[in-house]
């Protein structure tokens, strides 16, 4: 005869191992309809179905089949008024549940490959349904089936997954000698609602899923006429699991690249089923719209003549070479000083030391000093550092004794700065610096300076960036020059 769905085997002749439980089940009025029996086999486990006037007759009686049977302990849910109902996947754990705690616990005749039915939820119409899968990737699929099911007829679904090992599920949770009083807490304490959080560089997303949670970092975000763009980092903390992440940029507002990037997500993290993509879907789709909700309802407007934070109201933070509010571009030929020069304000606004008689002589005092991001697409650290050793000495300074100065120096390596925002954002948050310097403005472009588009979106980087104070050398080339 055809093997039935479910957990374990089902024998069709009395099954070889040791019997250890019977489960008997019964309507909601106690009629018993059938007994499942349990036999254990060294570590396999092995299920028959009995007549329950008759356990020696093997089969379930008559026409009736697993999706036909209600859940186990029905009985129980109908006869008590309790609205908290705890779906687990076996028996065996629902039983471990009633006698430990005296909770009302259920789970489907079929395991985890079942899919529940209409008549098999009807009798939980207006309880509180507690899913608690096993804590391996079926046991997780089932309840989320049962999650999808039930809408609609529970009137409150909660997801928890206290810590059980891999593989286990609530009996190995009681086994392990938690109380009542601790399962009620880990209750309590699960978050069922999606909740988003500011990081320094854009956001993280948390998403319940069962079994555990998914999180996405949303970071290095840029917002466009139909676009926002995002670079987004996945991972799933699943009890007693380590997690595995998955990156990709994506536009927020795109269909077809939401659809793939779940695509993407089901196939890394598996398995690639139906299920696992609504799945997906449905976690992409509650992340997206945390971020989109955010960036909707974004107020930054103030009024105009409100008062401004102190020291707020200079347009310089080097007067008058250095803009505070926006960019500063020298320009000239190549071997005029501009880097000498840049490499000098970098100096003086790391350097905090203002009475120094050179620096006083230039009557260049910073409005405020701190960390300096120095990006170089031109030359090398080492032309940097001899370059600084010989402004110190200029300042009658000592370098040997100024090996901490707070100028970063940041090797470009070619990279456009629109593709390394968010490294360069990083550490320009880290050091909170207050000045950013690019050497060159051409390189750091792409050397497409006549592209308008290319030149904003520069532009969006340095702001992005969030370097109020910045330097943008640009080097002018001799035909260039003459024009």
């Amino acid at each position: 005869p055809k093997r039935r769905k479910g957990a374990g085997k089902r024998a069709p002749a009395p099954p070889k191992g040791k019997h250890v439980a019977s489960y008997t089940y019964t309507s909601v009025d106690g009629l018993p309809m059938a007994v499942k029996k349990r036999y254990q086999l060294g570590e396999e486990k092995i299920f028959t179905w009995c007549d329950p006037q008759d356990t020696d007759k093997l089969g379930l009686p008559g026409n009736m089949t697993e999706a036909n049977l209600p859940l186990y302990n029905i009985e129980d849910v109908a006869r008590r008024t309790s609205k908290k109902v705890i779906w687990v996947e076996g028996e065996k754990a629902a039983d471990a549940l009633k006698e430990a705690y005296g909770s009302l616990a259920i789970c489907l005749p079929g395991g985890s490959t079942a899919d529940p039915t209409d008549d098999q939820m009807e009798p939980l119409r207006e309880r509180n349904i507690i899913l608690w899968p096993d804590n391996d990737e079926p046991g997780r699929a089932l309840m989320r089936k049962v999650a999808d099911k039930i809408v609609g007829i529970a009137a409150e679904v909660t997801m928890v997954m206290p810590y059980v090992p891999p593989g286990g599920d609530a009996y190995n949770y009681v086994k392990a000698g938690h109380t009542k009083e601790q399962l009620k807490k880990e209750i309590g304490s699960t978050h069922q609602e999606a909740r988003m959080a500011e990081l320094p560089d854009g956001y993280e997303v948390t998403v319940p899923d069962t079994g555990g949670v998914v999180k996405f970092n949303f970071l290095d975000l840029y917002n466009g006429p139909r676009t926002i763009d995002a670079d987004i980092v996945v991972w799933r903390e699943m009890t007693g699991t380590s997690g595995v992440s998955y990156s990709a940029r994506q536009n927020l507002q795109s269909a077809s690249s939401r659809a793939g990037f779940v695509k993407q997500l089901s196939q890394h993290f598996g398995p690639d089923t139906k299920d696992s993509v609504k799945m997906w879907s449905r976690i992409v789709d509650t992340a997206y719209g945390k971020v989109q909700e955010s960036q909707r309802n974004r107020e930054p407007a103030e009024l105009v003549l409100s008062a401004l934070p102190p020291g707020a109201n200079s347009l310089h933070l080097i007067k008058p070479l250095v803009a505070d509010d926006g960019m500063t571009i020298p320009f000239g030929m190549g071997g005029a000083g501009k880097s000498y020069i840049s490499l000098m304000l970098a100096v003086i606004t790391a350097l905090n030391q203002d009475d120094l008689p050179a620096i006083k002589a230039l009557d260049l005092r910073p409005r405020r000093h701190g960390d300096v991001v120095y990006i170089d697409y031109e030359a090398s650290r080492e032309r940097a550092q001899r370059r600084v050793k010989g402004i110190l000495r200029g300042f009658g300074l000592d370098p040997d004794e100024h090996e901490g100065l707070p100028i970063h120096y940041w090797s470009a390596q070619g990279i456009p700065l629109t593709n390394d925002v968010h490294s360069v954002r990083k550490l320009y948050k880290k050091t909170e610096a207050v000045l950013l310097i690019v050497d060159s403005l051409s390189r750091a472009c792409g050397d497409d300076l006549k592209s308008q588009e290319v030149v904003s979106a520069y532009s969006n980087a340095i702001a992005r960036i969030g370097a109020t104070a910045s330097i943008s050398i640009a080097h002018v080339t001799k035909d260039q020059g003459t024009q």
